[in-house]
């Protein structure tokens, strides 16, 4: 590309558009015009045009400029291999049953009395291992809530506590989509970058951790409940629709030797991917056309209710 030398205020220009697209078209526009929310899409649009209208207009040629972008795609499709691959991981983990009984497990050792600093640490770990914040928060975060507001816990405290330790084992995971971003957009290796955010992570993990344990002291349970009386309902439900053995950890250990030996990410997802397929023909009750679905379109309850009657 043209090596003309640009002032910061060219360079800096097409940021200060995005952020004011953003500003009036989220924000500023439905609270105080009355106009409707413009979607996200339309306004990185908008703002990818003005973009090229300003080097076009500062000398540099479409060629140059459709050079670059390709350069930025090409740098960036390691990132949509690993997208890719985090929705068929996820998807096998569940079918097999891998993911259900780590949230079995999870909930049957749920200790109300010492739920904050719990819902802090569980949620690392199904993050570190699934490689989402989301999918950690959305489905042993559900369930440590539903206990934590049956108990008469400080929902607030359990809340941060679960998002925190969700965002961490995130943030930690070779498996995250963002933890991938920034490495890719960096240009810096995947298990160096992890290796750099140690030095912050973990003594504020430690920090929170210390709190959250201290919590349990200034906020105790309301009620005395019993766990398994609480969690039951949600036991059973899941043990029904699942067979659960060892071999069932199978997926994650290989996540976490492609990740203490620094294996290239998509194949370590790939492979742990089709032992969860093996693992769910071999151990649970679904076909093999299930299996193809979940890898799809995500797993459905549908498919358990109808191979166990229900």
């Amino acid at each position: 590309m043209n090596q003309r030398k640009l002032t910061r205020f060219q360079l800096f220009l097409p940021l200060f558009f995005l952020i004011f697209l953003i500003t009036f078209g989220l924000v500023l526009g439905p609270m105080f015009f009355g106009v409707n929310a413009i979607p996200l899409e339309i306004l990185f649009f908008l703002a990818s045009a003005f973009t090229i209208a300003e080097f076009l207009i500062l000398g540099f040629t479409w060629e140059e400029l459709q050079q670059a972008i390709l350069d930025k795609i090409v740098t960036g499709f390691p990132v949509i291999m690993i997208f890719f691959s985090i929705g068929i991981l996820i998807g096998s983990w569940v079918i097999s049953g891998t993911i259900p009984m780590l949230v079995y497990y999870g909930i049957s050792f749920i200790n109300v009395e010492y739920i904050y600093l719990i819902a802090f640490v569980v949620p690392i770990i199904f993050s570190m291992l699934t490689g989402t914040s989301w999918g950690s928060a959305a489905t042993i975060g559900v369930v440590i809530m539903g206990i934590a507001s049956v108990s008469g816990m400080n929902l607030g405290i359990t809340a941060g506590a679960i998002i925190g330790g969700a965002y961490f084992g995130d943030k930690l995971s070779p498996l995250s989509d963002t933890t991938n971003i920034a490495s890719i957009a960096t240009g810096v290796n995947l298990y160096a970058h992890v290796s750099s955010m140690l030095y912050t992570t973990i003594p504020s993990a430690i920090i929170a951790s210390i709190l959250y344990f201290s919590m349990s002291f200034f906020y105790p349970p309301i009620t005395t409940v019993d766990n398994l009386a609480l969690t039951g309902e949600t036991l059973t439900a899941i043990s029904s629709l699942f067979h659960f053995n060892i071999l069932l950890i199978i997926p994650p250990v290989i996540v976490l030797w492609g990740s203490i030996s620094k294996k290239a990410t998509v194949p370590v997802m790939i492979v742990s991917a089709f032992s969860a397929c093996l693992l769910a023909l071999i151990f649970q009750s679904y076909s093999w056309q299930d299996v193809i679905k979940t890898l799809v379109s995500g797993f459905d309850v549908s498919m358990a209710t109808q191979v166990k009657g229900i």
